[in-house]
């Protein structure tokens, strides 16, 4: 039974004395585990410490017997096997080498393998344990690299579409090519100016328009320019520049009467009074009354194109003179008839071989259209091809490009899959191996706490030991004195 519930109802005269005992020696019993706590910690980790040292002092004393024993091993294998001669007179290789000299080159390359294989690796390890940490890195670089491709790609199109929207046929030097080198004419080639800027459905139909405009403004400064050469010719040769202003209004009113006119006959008739103006005029003017009217009724037979007998004059000239007259007249008139219808003969052949000349040179210039548009389309289909091509030859390194990432990002997995494997493995034998230490420490600790209890209860026996004398001794004497 515990004595301190069989003297329970005891109150001794010292019980503070004794309270103050309890309290000192629980003191020193908390500060004496605190102070083995410490010690134990303590020493754990001097222990690891050591132990790590002792580990290190080892394996060094280890690598260095090993590099001993391998040097010598080496030496001695040198000695009498890779410098002996009848080993070194035999052919090892296909090289006919001997045992040392293929030692050697092995040697080489093994080196050659540490620098060329081994040391990349180890580089490429600490790399990928760097920056594979979060790929962002090296998908931000993929994303740059895509967006990059995507904005040549979108070059590439526009420069395309311009080409398209802009061949050569509508720049503005084939149209001063096409103007020649007047500098008078207006400078926007008949186009208006608000023509360039115009938006339409498709690039290459306004391209193709303002081509059309191009070619119609040359045609036209080219038939102003044939206008010009004419009236030119027609100055020179008909002496425009001694017309006076009643002949000019004669010649438009001759057109007038030309253009209201619907039958040929008329129509030839102005032609020819057209023909015979101002440069009959002058001649006609200066002659009599008479011969006036002679050359005019002349006129008016060639006019007609008549051959036959003469209209009689309209004033009475009577006798042989007046019969010499008229035969002279009919003569006069008949020869102008010949000349007329000859003349008329000869510009109705020449009508025809204009008019062929005009049918060769337009047969001739649509041909050459024909070629120049023909060249114009081969150029545009090269410069298209051209573009195909290289848009294939974009795609196609676009394609080798993700195929060569694809490939180093699944080695570069491989690599780092099998890199955490190795180090799943050595964190699971250091855990082990940790786990093996903290129990070893556990039932150390837990000993020393068994120990530690027993001598606490060893020692609260011998207090409560010490406690019972006196109390009994106490007891006596009051007992005694009682």
């Amino acid at each position: 039974m515990d004595a301190r519930l069989k003297f329970r109802h005891l109150r001794p005269a010292n019980v503070a004395i004794l309270n103050a005992k309890v309290a000192q020696v629980n003191r020193d019993t908390t500060k004496m585990y605190e102070s083995l706590s410490l010690l134990a910690r303590s020493r754990d980790s001097m222990h690891d410490t050591q132990m790590h040292r002792i580990h290190f002092v080892i394996w060094l004393d280890a690598c260095r017997k090993h590099q001993k024993t391998s040097r010598k091993l080496f030496n001695d294998l040198k000695t009498y096997v890779y410098n002996s001669t009848h080993l070194n007179s035999f052919s090892w290789d296909e090289k006919n080498s001997s045992l040392l000299q293929m030692v050697e080159s092995q040697s080489l390359d093994l080196e050659n393998f540490k620098v060329e294989v081994i040391q990349p690796l180890n580089q490429l390890r600490l790399e990928i344990k760097k920056s594979l940490r979060s790929n962002q890195n090296l998908r931000a670089a993929l994303r740059d690299a895509y967006a990059n491709i995507e904005a040549e790609t979108f070059k590439l199109l526009q420069c395309e579409t311009e080409i398209n929207a802009f061949p050569p046929t509508s720049r503005w030097d084939n149209i001063e090519r096409l103007r020649g080198e007047d500098t008078a004419e207006d400078k926007s080639g008949g186009i208006p100016a608000e023509a360039w800027q115009w938006d339409t459905h498709d690039e290459k139909f306004r391209a193709d328009l303002l081509s059309e405009f191009v070619h119609l403004d040359a045609a036209f400064i080219k038939r102003v320019k044939g206008a010009k050469m004419e009236f030119l010719a027609l100055a020179s040769t008909c002496g425009l520049n001694e017309w006076k202003l009643e002949d000019f209004h004669l010649v438009e009113f001759l057109w007038d009467v030309y253009n209201a006119s619907e039958t040929p006959q008329k129509r030839r008739n102005c032609i020819d009074l057209l023909k015979r103006f101002p440069s009959a005029a002058v001649g006609l003017l200066s002659r009599p009354r008479c011969a006036q009217s002679e050359i005019g009724r002349c006129c008016i037979g060639m006019d007609e194109g008549e051959t036959g007998p003469c209209r009689p004059y309209p004033c009475d000239i009577g006798g042989r003179y007046g019969r010499g007259l008229q035969e002279k007249a009919r003569k006069v008139e008949c020869g102008e008839a010949e000349s007329v219808q000859r003349w008329r003969r000869e510009k109705a052949e020449l009508e025809d071989l204009e008019f062929r000349a005009r049918e060769t040179k337009r047969a001739a210039e649509m041909a050459r259209m024909k070629e120049r548009q023909e060249r114009e389309d081969r150029r545009r289909q090269t410069i298209k091809n051209k573009i195909q091509t290289q848009r294939q030859l974009q795609l196609q390194e676009k394609a080798e490009f993700e195929a060569a990432e694809h490939l180093r990002l699944e080695e570069l997995r491989r690599v780092f899959d099998r890199q955490r494997h190795q180090d799943t493995r050595r964190l699971l034998e250091i855990a082990k191996k940790h786990l093996q230490r903290q129990s070893a420490r556990r039932a150390e600790a837990s000993e020393e706490a068994a120990r530690r209890a027993e001598a606490m209860e060893t020692r609260l026996e011998a207090i409560r030991v010490k406690v019972m004398a006196t109390l009994i001794d106490q007891t006596s004497k009051l007992e005694v004195v009682l």
